[in-house]
């Protein structure tokens, strides 16, 4: 049954807040924001030898067990220590996938739909490292790269096939990072952060995919088609998403063909390419599929 959060008729939920001098400005526009001023006052904070207002940030599972210290859960994701060039790099990276692909992943499933997911990355940390800490010690969590990476598996189930640098493909980029985050928690042996990890991946996984959204990270997706022999092409047909007398098998049918041309655009030039009727277009597209699959369910 589809994720009943998201309500697929209400437009303003994939509309920004507002703008700011003609640019939209959405909840994951605000949240990259605030990371990057969180950036900014630890550098300054790390300057001034404040170290006493940084070591209260950190998600320290003994002080949260023992001393209440119940801010910890939330404050963890802010504490970004400028230690490096390529640590600033890496900041950027996790600022760029929020402004840029949670934004994406905002307009496409709402509003609310993304601040609950947001929420639920942020929480996870407590959900999973807390209770291991019985298993493996006390933990430390600390920065929001865990939470952006999974956000980044939520836009890759979304638009699987999206291309970025060197054209690489976004289901491809989040099978990489998942990857690299897990080869490198196995090189430090901190096992609840790989549990971590993959639970946060799954959650961003499962809550789109449970939306009846995309087809998720299927890195073997096009192996059927490399062994089987290419059908035969068909006469092209002009189709509209107007319920026909073929019945629901048509009007899905008719809505998959009617966005061939703009998923083709979104591979090719990015998401953000497509104009105010291309993004009607995909979204009416998606609507007709869903109610089938109510339909089916019922």
């Amino acid at each position: 049954m589809p994720f009943k959060m998201m309500d697929f008729e209400n437009t303003e939920e994939r509309e920004p807040l507002g703008y700011f001098r003609g640019y939209p400005i959405h909840v994951a526009t605000l949240l990259a924001v605030v990371h990057a001023a969180a950036m900014v006052v630890c550098g300054l904070l790390l300057s001034a030898r404040l170290i006493t207002w940084l070591n209260v940030l950190p998600l320290a599972t003994d002080e949260v067990l023992h001393n209440w210290q119940l801010w910890r859960p939330i404050s963890y994701v802010f504490l970004h220590i400028p230690g490096s060039p390529g640590t600033i790099l890496s900041y950027i990276l996790q600022f760029w996938i929020l402004f840029s692909l949670g934004r994406e992943v905002e307009r496409f499933m709402g509003r609310k739909f993304f601040i609950w997911l947001y929420v639920g990355l942020v929480l996870m940390a407590t959900v999973v490292v807390v209770p291991l800490s019985f298993v493996f010690g006390p933990q430390v969590v600390a920065d929001s790269d865990i939470v952006h990476v999974s956000m980044c598996i939520a836009f890759a189930v979304i638009y699987p096939s999206v291309q970025f640098f060197f054209s690489i493909r976004a289901k491809t980029i989040a099978a990489l990072l998942l990857f690299a985050y897990t080869l490198y928690y196995i090189a430090q042996q901190q096992f609840a952060m790989i549990v971590l990890l993959w639970a946060s991946a799954a959650l961003s996984y499962y809550v789109v995919r449970a939306a009846g959204v995309g087809d998720g990270l299927n890195l073997f997706a096009g192996l059927r088609e490399r062994f089987t022999p290419a059908p035969r092409p068909k006469a092209a047909k002009v189709k509209s998403l107007s319920r026909s007398s073929g019945g629901d098998d048509a009007d899905a049918e008719d809505a998959v063909d009617s966005v061939d041309s703009v998923l083709e655009k979104i591979s090719k030039q990015g998401i953000g390419s497509l104009t105010q009727s291309e993004r009607a277009k995909l979204e009416r597209a998606r609507v007709s599929l869903l109610n089938r699959k109510k339909d089916r369910a019922s």
